[in-house]
């Protein structure tokens, strides 16, 4: 069985919707219908497990996946920026909390 790819039907920023497109067949509707559940059940995972992932970065890496990258790597990637975005606002939470003191 041949999966769907993702990359190819789903929209970019995160706005899926399950109404089809009018000018869609009804072929590539029920396939742009797979591909918003797939995501939605993907994004219900990323929950799950607290990932702290949105609609639009988990659709990039899903694309990303699709194209090769190793998901491994990617998700080492992921956790990098997460703890430097994390460093860097570390000063400003410790600011704000002293003004606040």
């Amino acid at each position: 069985m041949k999966a769907y790819a993702i990359t190819n039907k789903a929209p970019i920023r995160g706005t899926h919707s399950r109404l089809p497109r009018p000018s869609l067949s009804a072929t590539e509707a029920a396939n742009l219908n797979a591909v918003s559940e797939t995501m939605d059940i993907l994004l219900e995972i990323s929950r799950i497990l607290n990932t702290g992932l949105d609609m639009e970065t988990l659709s990039i890496c899903v694309q990303l996946c699709e194209q090769g990258i190793n998901p491994e790597a990617l998700s080492s990637v992921i956790k990098e920026l997460c703890k430097a975005t994390e460093a860097l606002k570390a000063p400003e939470n410790m600011t704000s909390y002293l003004e606040r003191s």
